[in-house]
């Protein structure tokens, strides 16, 4: 569509990626056989906690873009400006998860009730709740969708509030967040005119290093973590439900061509193809691969030592006869075991400032083969005038008279960025700043495999032979 197309002529645009996106959307939730959900359902749709639902996420990417680019072209500029000014739904969450609202509901919902009413709600909380003040927070999140109220002060369940009671790891995300992530976002204006934090990239000096600077002097967000226990179990469940939100692990799995690999590998007479994932947590995504590829998979999982603890008690449950190694590393100050096929980074370099990212990638180049290739799975951020050389680059770029890098239907990357940036001193990069970053360490960007939301950046060693490609 050109630019100069006329207000009208954009506005229909709009209206049919709208029809378009809808129509694509209720397609997936057709196909299985469920039919398409209400929002006051009192059960999860199939869909609601299907991570690999890739069709169906992007076609809410659009919808987002296009309904939100529609709402602000056609809205007086104060009327959300001010909407935009009061985000309060998330304080709001972080009551609910913390009291148990939804596993409360739902506890009245196994025995037929139809709700609960809020003095009732209020008196089953942890801390006994003022019911008027809970009530005013439940019609706000009811109003957003994420409760029902069923008659006048009682409350329900929905398909996204089940996404809230405490078995499910979405509601430690949902904690995380709207807890010491929003804390030390809150601080960002404090910390940008403090004259030990306003410049500085030191991941001890970030405006969360700010907010707990009288309770942990130069501490980092990781110092905090691991010193409060309760927040080191949480963080864990809290990155699975992060997983699980953005179909991180499931859209890797799916989209890099790991057949092929895995073909080219055994044709060159190896027996297997090995990875190694470098800050590995648990390892979920090495665990799916070696899942669908059985021995074909040799993994080495690579993390400090309390971690791989943790990601032993998984795999001998999950895959007890996966073909794993677990070595500790430190990888600021160390490199991974050498000459893998691949080496897999999964949101470990967007909690770096460049300088320690340098340093870590650098670990990494150093014992790469010529063969070996380095995937990073973060965000890429794009920014907002339209460029050929995007495309060009596999970065996606979403049809006019949408933004370019789909607004609103991609701007959890560019809110990560904030949160990087609050907890880290760090940020979510461009294609530009990876390319930066690869330069500085010795690789050369190969490719950028778009996921549902996230990034595949495939990285080789620098070499004349490469730079050619």
């Amino acid at each position: 569509m050109s630019s100069d197309a006329s207000p009208r002529t954009q506005i229909e645009a709009l209206l049919s990626l709208i029809s378009s996106s809808t129509q694509a959307a209720m397609s997936e939730y057709e196909k299985t056989g469920h039919g398409i959900p209400t929002p006051n359902s009192s059960k999860s749709h199939p869909l609601d906690n299907e991570a690999g639902a890739l069709a169906l996420r992007r076609a809410i990417r659009t919808l987002e873009a296009a309904c939100e680019r529609l709402c602000t072209t056609l809205a007086q500029p104060m009327h959300t400006l001010h909407n935009r000014a009061m985000p309060y739904e998330a304080p709001c969450l972080k009551v609910v998860v913390e009291e148990g609202i939804a596993d409360i509901l739902e506890s009245t919902a196994s025995n037929n009730a139809k709700g609960m009413h809020i003095d009732d709600i209020a008196t089953k909380t942890k801390n006994k709740v003022d019911p008027e003040k809970l009530n005013q927070m439940m019609l706000l999140l009811s109003t957003r969708g994420c409760f029902q109220e069923v008659s006048k002060d009682v409350y329900a369940n929905n398909r996204m509030s089940l996404q809230l009671l405490s078995s499910n790891p979405m509601s430690s995300t949902v904690a995380l967040y709207s807890g010491e992530i929003l804390q030390g976002a809150s601080m960002l204006p404090e910390a940008l005119v403090h004259p030990e934090y306003a410049s500085s990239r030191a991941v001890n000096r970030s405006s969360f290093s700010y907010l707990i600077r009288n309770e942990m002097e130069n501490a980092s967000y990781f110092d905090w973590v691991q010193s409060n226990p309760h927040s080191i179990k949480r963080f864990q469940l809290a990155m699975k439900g992060l997983s699980s939100s953005v179909g991180s692990s499931d859209a890797v799995v799916q989209v890099y061509p790991w057949k092929e690999l895995l073909k080219s590998s055994l044709a060159s007479g190896k027996h297997s193809l090995t990875f190694c994932d470098v800050g590995s947590g648990p390892g979920a995504i090495a665990l799916q691969l070696s899942k669908s590829h059985n021995k074909k998979f040799k993994v080495v999982l690579q993390d400090l030592p309390e971690p791989l603890e943790h990601a032993k008690t998984i795999w001998s449950v999950e895959h007890p006869g996966g073909d794993v190694q677990f070595v500790p590393v430190d990888f600021l100050k160390e490199s991974p075991v050498p000459g893998q096929d691949v080496y897999f980074l999964g949101y470990i370099i967007h909690d770096w400032p460049d300088s320690d990212a340098v340093t870590i990638l650098k670990n990494i180049a150093s014992v790469m083969n010529s063969s070996s290739r380095l995937l990073l799975h973060d965000y890429v951020l794009q920014h907002l005038y339209r460029d050929q050389s995007s495309t060009e680059s596999n970065v996606e770029m979403a049809p006019e008279p949408l933004l370019p890098n789909y607004g609103s239907g991609n701007v959890r990357a560019y809110n990560h960025s904030i949160t990087m940036l609050a907890l880290f001193n760090s940020r979510e990069r461009t294609r530009d700043d990876f390319v930066a970053l690869g330069r500085q360490s010795g690789l050369i960007l190969v490719k950028i495999w778009p996921l549902s939301e996230t990034c595949l950046v495939e990285f080789r060693l620098a070499s004349p032979r490469l730079a050619a490609l």
